[in-house]
């Protein structure tokens, strides 16, 4: 199978970092309220973790408003 992949400009993907903390996750909007956090960290503990939120949920978890 040959396809070709093209790389397109996103609004939809935010990053945010644990204070000074090498530990980030990446924020991406899917649809409406749904947004999946993928997670990354210099351990390599989280990294690759997926998590499933809404908005509100960011909020309550996080403290981060969108």
């Amino acid at each position: 199978m040959n396809m070709k992949w093209k790389e397109i400009e996103s609004n939809k993907v935010k990053v945010f970092q644990l204070e000074d903390e090498p530990e980030v996750f990446y924020l991406i909007k899917i649809r409406g309220d749904k947004y999946m956090i993928v997670f990354d960290d210099g351990w390599g503990q989280k990294t690759g973790e997926l998590k499933f939120i809404t908005k509100k949920g960011l909020f309550d978890i996080y403290g981060i408003e969108v």
